[in-house]
């Protein structure tokens, strides 16, 4: 197969359309990256830090939160303003203050189940053969009475 001048500009700009859509999507991909932790910083060192400061609890102040950015979004622009407010609280405190109550509520009961005995006092203490078991200083220890 011959190269000429023609197939290798065309193979060049294919190599570049792909090498330019490779980096697109990484660069995607760090945005996405970027959002995710400063709304993790947010909710989780910012909003608990000011409540702190407040004297409230974090829940209440990101509660308190909403009616505030409501407001400064009307007073920007009006009913849309209002949208776009209500959404960004959504999205920046609301959603992921639930979803990280979820988490949490999962993981306290995973680590309490697993850390939990439980003892049924219902069942005799006998062996499965129906004889007794033996006592734990007495002769046959570890025999199980065989």
């Amino acid at each position: 197969m011959e190269l000429t001048s023609f197939r290798g500009a065309l193979w060049g700009l294919v190599a570049f359309g792909v090498l330019i859509t490779v980096l697109a999507a990484f660069t995607g991909l760090l945005l996405i990256v970027a959002v995710v932790v400063a709304l993790a910083v947010l909710n989780l060192v910012y909003l608990p830090r000011t409540a702190a400061r407040v004297g409230l609890r974090a829940g209440w102040l990101a509660l308190i939160l909403l009616p505030l950015m409501v407001a400064v979004g009307f007073i920007a622009s009006a009913y849309e303003g209002v949208a776009w407010a209500a959404g960004l609280w959504i999205v920046a405190i609301g959603a992921p203050r639930l979803l990280g109550h979820q988490i949490a509520r999962r993981l306290r009961e995973r680590i309490s189940s697993r850390t939990t005995v439980y003892y049924d006092v219902t069942r005799p203490t006998v062996h499965p053969a129906g004889r007794p078991l033996p006592p734990a200083d007495g002769p046959g220890q570890g025999e199980y009475g065989l």
